[in-house]
C-alpha cells in the first residue's frame, strides 16, 4: 500500500489540458500570419498607417480570442472533475490561473495540481501572441523605414533632374 496518492490521471488530464491550449494558441499563430500573408499579396492595400493599425488589430484580436477559448477549456475541465457546478466561478477562477494573477486555490486536493499546470500553459501561451506581436511590429517599422528611404531616394533623383 502506497502512502501517496496517485497523480497519475491528474497530470494526465493537466497535459491534455497544456496540449489542448498549446493546439489553440499554435492555430491562432498559424491563422494570424495567413491573414499577414494575405494582406501582403496586395502591396495597394497594405501599407500605410490605417493597414497597419488594421493588421496589427485583427492579430492582436485573434491572439485574444485564442486566451480566451483556451481559459474556457480550462474551465469546462474544472467543471468535468466536478470542482466547479457553474461555468462563471469556473471560468474566473481559470482566468486567475491561466493569467497567474494566483488568488490562490479553491480546487479541491488532489485537483489542485492542475492550477499551476494552467499558469504554465497560460505564461506560455502568451509568450508566443508577444512574441508574435512584436515580430509583427517589427516587420510594420521596417515596411515603413524603407518606404521612407525608397521616397526619400526619388525626391533626390527628382531634384537632381
Amino acid at each position: 500500500m502506497s502512502v501517496l496518492p496517485n497523480y497519475h490521471p491528474i497530470f494526465f488530464i493537466g497535459a491534455v489540458g497544456c496540449v489542448i491550449s498549446i493546439i489553440i494558441h499554435v492555430f491562432a499563430a498559424v491563422l494570424s500570419m495567413r491573414f499577414i500573408r494575405h494582406r501582403a499579396k496586395y502591396p495597394l492595400l497594405s501599407h500605410g498607417p490605417s493597414m497597419s493599425l488594421y493588421v496589427t488589430t485583427v492579430v492582436t484580436l485573434v491572439f485574444f480570442l485564442a486566451h480566451i477559448i483556451q481559459i474556457a477549456v480550462w474551465a469546462l475541465i474544472f467543471m468535468g472533475l466536478g470542482q466547479f457546478d457553474r461555468l462563471e466561478p469556473a471560468f474566473y477562477h481559470s482566468a486567475v490561473n491561466y493569467t497567474t494573477l494566483g488568488y490562490g486555490t479553491m480546487m479541491e486536493p488532489p485537483w489542485h495540481l492542475l492550477e499551476p499546470l494552467e499558469a504554465t500553459a497560460g505564461i506560455l501561451a502568451f509568450g508566443i501572441s508577444t512574441a508574435a506581436l512584436s515580430a509583427l511590429l517589427m516587420r510594420m517599422m521596417e515596411q515603413m523605414q524603407k518606404e521612407e528611404e525608397e521616397a526619400d531616394a526619388k525626391a533626390a533623383t527628382e531634384a537632381k533632374n
